[in-house]
This record gives C-alpha cells, structure tokens and sequence, in this order.
C-alpha cells in the first residue's frame, strides 16, 4: 500500500495545506514589497532631481 500511496500524488488536504501555507506566506510578503520598492523609487527620483539640479546649477553657471 505504501508503493501504491506514493505514486498517487497530494490528497485533496495536503493540496489545500499547501495552497493556505503560500497563501499567508504571499499576503505577509506582498504588502512589505510593494512598501520597499515604493521607498525606493522615491529615494531614486530625489536622488534624481537632485543631479538634474546640480547640473543645471553648474550649466547656468558656465553659461553666464
């Protein structure tokens, strides 16, 4: 029986185990990704208009 039982594959329950377990794991994960990389394109676009501000500075400069 026990040849038999690994060649059958999940039962229903383990397949619903499985499926609950990736579940939670994805609604933890998710919300606290979409929170870094949010955080993260904000820092890059101050980081960005910074360098715009800089150079622009240092062009009005050399120009006048």
């Amino acid at each position: 029986m026990s040849r038999r039982r690994k060649l059958e594959g999940l039962t229903l329950v383990e397949a619903a185990a499985v499926v609950c377990v990736v579940g939670i794991v994805l609604a933890v994960f998710i919300p606290s990704f979409l929170r870094e990389l949010r955080t993260s394109k904000t820092s890059e676009a101050t980081e960005h208009l910074e360098l715009l501000y800089q150079r622009s500075t240092k062009y009005a400069a050399e120009r006048w």
